[in-house]
């Protein structure tokens, strides 16, 4: 095997503990974590509220989808200035995801715009 394949077995991680050197398994094995600091006090209710990530919603056939999906689109390079805080602790994620935290960054984004995009388009903005 080779290729594609290879690629989606990379950004979807393997947890060391769970295969061998060598061997392949599945996405149902992969266990993909809240990310919380440890030792930060939770000051507020939403803060005491469990984390749920980005692809605690999707099935294993959805979540490969949307990475087989993401290889296909066509991509543009951007460049956008985040908090210091902010991209050390997304890169942390990834890393505890076992991937590239770029690829985190696009399906945060995506996941938070289809939520956007299910609010509707019935939803008020506020006035500047």
């Amino acid at each position: 095997m080779g290729g594609r394949s290879d690629l989606v077995w990379r950004m979807a991680g393997r947890h060391a503990s769970r295969a061998r050197i060598g061997e392949r398994t599945s996405l149902s094995s992969i266990h993909i974590q809240a990310n919380h600091p440890e030792g930060q006090q939770m000051k507020t209710k939403a803060a005491r509220e469990p984390f749920y990530g980005p692809f605690d919603e999707l099935s294993d056939e959805e979540f490969e989808r949307e990475v087989l999906d993401s290889l296909d689109q066509a991509t543009t390079k951007i460049s956008i200035r985040v908090p210091n805080d902010l991209l050390d602790r997304t890169k942390q994620a990834a890393q505890q995801r076992g991937v590239p935290y770029q690829s985190l960054m696009k399906a945060l984004i995506d996941r938070g715009v289809r939520r956007l995009e299910r609010a509707g388009s019935g939803a008020h903005r506020p006035k500047d």
